[in-house]
């Protein structure tokens, strides 16, 4: 993609615009990229589960922790969330892919969750655009860095 940059976790990478800020390493293992005018941000979450947390396949997990980031949006305060799409794909390489795209219309806010799972890791990258006053605007701008955020592999990054 022209005009990137790749930024990688220690499990994942994404491409993201010419401009956006350094990664932020938060307190509880989070990564957060800020654009260069802070209306959009991403958070990074990785988590390896114990084999008695794990879900009994790739896609499972991967719904399991979108199905807890729902809930968490349920219970804010002041918000509407509107389940705008959602997505389920499981890829090659025994990869779970889950995607919810949520809007706040009152609060002109945007949240796109992707979850990737192969059992036993698990990364969240949760995309928001906290000035979204044009939902098309705003999909096609976190389109192809969606679409760019991928686990890594030993040799090269995959899943899409």
């Amino acid at each position: 993609m022209p005009g990137t940059n790749r930024v990688r976790g220690d499990s994942w990478t994404i491409a993201l615009p010419e401009g956006w800020k350094a990664p932020e390493a938060l307190e509880n293992g989070t990564v957060y990229l800020d654009s260069a005018d802070e209306s959009k941000g991403i958070y990074i979450t990785t988590w390896t589960l114990p084999p008695e947390d794990a879900p009994a396949g790739a896609v499972a997990a991967a719904q399991s922790f979108k199905d807890k980031d729902v809930q968490m949006l349920q219970q804010m305060q002041g918000y509407a969330w509107r389940l705008l799409d959602e997505s389920v794909d499981e890829p090659e390489a025994g990869a779970g892919v889950v995607m919810a795209d949520h809007l706040a219309d009152a609060n002109e806010y945007r949240i796109v969750t992707k979850v990737i799972a192969r059992p036993p890791l698990v990364v969240r990258a949760a995309f928001h655009d906290y000035l979204c006053d044009d939902y098309e605007v705003s999909r096609e701008y976190f389109a192809a860095l969606v679409q760019s955020f991928h686990l890594l592999t030993g040799e090269s990054d995959v899943y899409d």
